[in-house]
């Protein structure tokens, strides 16, 4: 698991967004979700949690409207970059719920209730850390 192909990703599909949303928010958004999950879960911490929440971070709005004006095509470049990944289909799924669902816009439309303890926590740290950046 390397962050090093989501990073590139982020940086290519969010470089030149002018609403504040480019790729220096998703590394603010990465390393304060990340501070977050080190210090909530010490002893539970993973390196697939920590993947996980860094992925989604940087992942988060590179499939948003403001980034992009082809939302099928983003989200096959997500999906097949994160197939690319050496990681679980959990982890996998998780990334996704994160990012698709973790919006303010997205939980006007529809409110998504989170029901998994530990992953609810992770999406809210997100979801939070996002909107505390903007």
């Amino acid at each position: 698991m390397s962050m090093n192909d989501i990073k590139l990703f982020s940086k290519k599909n969010m470089a030149y967004d002018p609403t504040g949303h480019d790729y220096l928010h998703a590394q603010r958004v990465a390393e304060a979700a990340t501070k977050i999950y080190r210090a909530d879960y010490d002893s539970k911490i993973t390196a697939e949690g920590l993947y996980i929440v860094e992925a989604a971070s940087y992942l988060h709005d590179t499939i948003d409207e403001k980034i992009t004006m082809d939302m099928n095509t983003r989200l096959k470049e997500v999906q097949a970059l994160l197939e690319k990944e050496n990681i679980s289909t959990k982890a996998s799924h998780d990334i996704w719920n994160i990012i698709q669902h973790m919006s303010y816009s997205k939980n006007i439309e529809h409110h998504y209730q989170l029901s998994d303890g530990f992953w609810c926590k992770i999406n809210k740290i997100v979801f939070v850390i996002h909107w505390d950046d903007c």
